[in-house]
């Protein structure tokens, strides 16, 4: 008997973008909106800003793509501060989102068994980015 050869799939994209491809793309437009948002300005010391911070780690899908999981920070506060000195972060946060707000993003932080459909996060941020153009060049 002739022993069958394995096909290998092909390079090229065909089909369905793969996960790992649309969590990039979402992480890419999530970080420009908290920049416009935030208005490039570190929201902690006012310098300017270009590290997107996440309060609960990027790892928690439920909320990695969250605009109020996300702060702007500059090199140092998101260095020395948010990573440095976790709790006096945390303090920070609690002080201006207030408690309950912190308790509800860490709820949904948390929460598991749900899958989030990247395509439709990243579709939101898309057209939510081509409404705020439009806005702009009225």
């Amino acid at each position: 008997m002739k022993e069958m050869k394995r096909r290998r799939k092909p390079k090229g994209r065909i089909g369905k973008p793969n996960r790992r491809d649309l969590i990039k793309v979402a992480d890419q437009l999530v970080s420009e909106i908290v920049r416009e948002r935030d208005g490039n300005k570190c929201q902690r010391c006012g310098r300017p800003g270009n590290n997107a911070h996440h309060i609960f780690s990027r790892k928690y899908l439920n909320t990695r793509h969250a605009l109020d999981n996300l702060i702007l920070l500059c090199f140092a506060c998101h260095i020395h501060v948010a990573h440095g000195e976790p709790e006096k972060f945390r303090d920070f946060i609690i002080q201006r989102i207030g408690q309950s707000e912190f308790n509800r993003l860490k709820m949904s932080a948390y929460m598991t068994g749900s899958k989030v459909d990247m395509e439709m996060v990243i579709v939101g941020f898309e057209r939510g980015n081509n409404m705020r153009l439009r806005a702009l060049r009225k």
